[in-house]
């Protein structure tokens, strides 16, 4: 019986099973064209925050820009006062200050590697607001690279403000210990501890091991070096301080640039390589300053001091010597050279070197070397003009000679009762003879001064111009006597000066070293300047002395030169006052001089305050000159200032 098979197809069988059509409920499709509004919105809320983000950053990135163009323009038009100043004329964005008082800062701004950028007009790549604080990157181009730094800024009411740090951005620092020592630096530069270090390794070995440099002695084993987040440097024994490279310059990757390491480079040389210093004087005392130099090096080995005669007839010494390319020079700057960006700021080795013994200096002659709350040269010695006065005019007279401490008064009142004295064969007389502006200086300080300390530099006040005009003023009426003062606005300076060897007065202001060749051709006496009734006479000291080139690559070394200058007395044969009463201890300053001198120095320091440098352009002959010829009044005059070129380039 066979199988019985079944060959009809069922097509229903066949077909898959019926599959329902899913509805889903109203309010689920609400909820998911609800999700995807939001959705939308929200990218559109977003896109328009990030739109809105990039264009305030833009803004405020022009806004920087801007800022930073206006201090270009500044110093290419030599302008301090725009530089430093806010500018109302402009909008408020458009303004750049300084933090108030930090004139540390304004001394950084000044030094040729921040100019130079400046100059270069470099470009605001990015900007970054966190609160009131800015962060700014800058790009330029040098040496046909692109360069990269930040640089900081402020919001206060409207206006930017650049600042010298912003500690939030810098982080905490960090220490490690590495075998030359110790090294320090901020969360920010962290990863460029190792790169650092090795290179710090490297040069020591060149320095102390390759070129067996005498000033190591040691001191590369335990060294401390700090990359800082300022730009200020250090002279603290063993520790070193160079600014984080992000201050100098990154590469266009924004790794550390060549700059930076030539910055570290120079410093560690500085510190414990072999060095030598080119330092300029004046021709007639080059030999003095090389026997000088020559005991230096025998307590500083590996620090050579070249000096460089500058020539009598270099019409300006002082813009000579940086042109020369010297580390330092015999020089006084003046405001000129200082606002120029010419002089290297003393001020952080002063307050760093614990070596440096600042109380050892007589404090009038040290306020002389300051200008905008920064020391900028170190004082060496001051020159201290006097009264000298004709013995045989009181005796003819039959009055009384003046007392070490007298009034202006009372010189007045003895000028209109002395005789003039009888001419020499050759020349003329005169009641009162200045050649310098020494007695304008002592009057205007000495004009109403009601203070009431026992020494002058205690109560100095800044010359106004009530002060100026008063001097003026006392000026004017001395010309307009007969015979009592003369015009000496339109000679030159050779001239003025022969004047005090073919004239005669009364009175004269003369330096101390004079007063020997004076008494031999006269009896003459010597006194202070005249005070007045509540206040002694007072002395204007011109204080002289040396400074570091701002372009120099060894300040460190060149700092250790000047601090052994300030013991020293190269000039002695000029009676100049030394700057360290230790120094004159030694000498014997005071006890030497002759007595009828000694009594009127004496008498006159503790009241002597010095010409600042702020100062040493008032009384211009120019000035004077007006008020001689009735061009302008005392008070007219008294405002006239001459503008200070700053940040002028010196030509090679």
């Amino acid at each position: 019986m066979g199988i019985k098979l079944n060959w009809k197809i069922d097509e229903d069988e066949d077909r898959p099973p019926e599959v329902k059509e899913r509805q889903l409920p109203v309010g689920s499709l609400v909820t998911i064209l609800a999700v995807v509004v939001l959705a939308v919105v929200a990218f559109g809320v977003w896109r328009y925050g990030e739109k809105e983000t990039a264009e305030a950053e833009e803004d405020l990135r022009q806004q920087v820009q801007a800022a930073l163009d206006r201090e270009r323009a500044a110093v290419e038009a030599n302008d301090g006062e725009l530089f430093l100043s806010y500018y109302e004329t402009a909008p408020p964005w458009v303004s750049v200050m300084f933090q108030p008082g930090d004139l540390a800062w304004l001394s950084f701004l000044l030094q040729p590697r921040h100019l130079a950028v400046l100059r270069a007009g470099p470009t605001v790549t990015r900007v970054e607001q966190q609160g009131s604080d800015i962060y700014t990157n800058i790009e330029w181009m040098e040496g046909g690279r692109t360069w990269q730094r930040i640089t900081f800024y402020q919001e206060l009411n409207g206006r930017l403000i650049h600042v010298p740090y912003v500690p939030a951005y810098w982080g905490e620092v960090i220490h490690s210990h590495q075998e030359w020592g110790d090294l320090f630096v901020h969360e920010q530069d962290q990863e460029w501890t190792n790169q650092i270090a090795k290179f710090m390794t490297a040069q020591i070995q060149q320095i102390c091991v390759v070129q067996k440099s005498s000033r190591c002695d040691g001191r590369e084993a335990h060294l401390s070096l700090t990359i800082a987040a300022d730009y200020f440097p250090t002279a603290a024994p063993n520790q070193l301080r160079v600014p984080s490279p992000r201050l100098l310059a990154l590469d266009e990757s924004g790794q550390p640039g060549e700059p930076f390491w030539e910055q570290l480079r120079l410093a560690l040389a500085d510190y414990l390589a072999p060095v030598i210093i080119q330092f300029a004087v004046p021709e007639a005392y080059a030999t003095i300053y090389e026997t000088a130099a020559e005991s230096f090096t025998a307590e500083q080995p590996g620090i050579t001091v070249e000096i460089v005669p500058i020539e009598a007839e270099e019409g300006e010494p002082l813009a000579w010597a940086v042109a020369e390319g010297v580390d330092g020079a015999a020089i006084t700057p003046d405001e000129r050279a200082l606002a120029a960006g010419w002089v290297f700021d003393l001020t952080d080795f002063v307050e760093t070197d614990t070596g440096f013994d600042q109380a050892d200096f007589y404090e009038q002659i040290w306020r002389g070397a300051w200008w905008r709350e920064r020391m900028w040269f170190m004082p060496e010695r001051a020159a201290m003009q006097l009264l000298f006065y004709d013995k045989e005019s009181y005796r003819a007279a039959e009055i009384p000679e003046p007392s070490l401490r007298w009034t202006w008064d009372e010189m007045a009142q003895d000028l209109s009762l002395l005789r003039i004295p009888q001419p020499r064969p050759i020349g003329t007389t005169w009641g009162f003879l200045d050649v310098t502006r020494d007695s304008l200086y002592s009057y205007a300080y000495n004009w109403e001064n009601n203070c009431t300390l026992d020494s002058a530099v205690q109560c100095s006040r800044p010359l106004e111009s009530s002060q100026i005009a008063a001097a003026l003023e006392w000026y004017q009426g001395m010309l307009s006597q007969p015979d009592v003062v003369p015009d000496l606005t339109t000679l030159s300076a050779s001239e003025r000066q022969r004047m005090m060897v073919n004239w005669r007065a009364v009175f004269w202001v003369d330096a101390p070293v004079h007063y020997e060749f004076r008494l031999l051709i006269d009896p003459l006496g010597v006194v202070p300047f005249p005070g007045s009734d509540r206040f002694d006479g007072i002395t204007p000291l011109a204080v002289s002395g040396s400074f570091i080139s701002s372009s120099s690559d060894t300040p460190r070394a060149t700092w250790e030169w000047l601090k052994f200058l300030t013991y020293q007395s190269l000039n002695r044969q000029q009676r100049l006052v030394p700057a360290r009463p230790s120094v004159a201890s030694d000498n014997a300053y005071w006890n030497i001089l002759p007595r009828p001198l000694s009594n009127a120095m004496r008498t006159a320091f503790p009241f002597a305050r010095p010409i600042t440098i702020e100062e040493q352009s008032l009384f211009s002959w120019e000035q004077l000159a007006a008020v001689a010829s009735g061009e302008l009044s005392p008070q007219e005059a008294a405002q006239i200032r001459p503008r200070t070129p700053w940040f002028t380039e010196v030509e090679n």
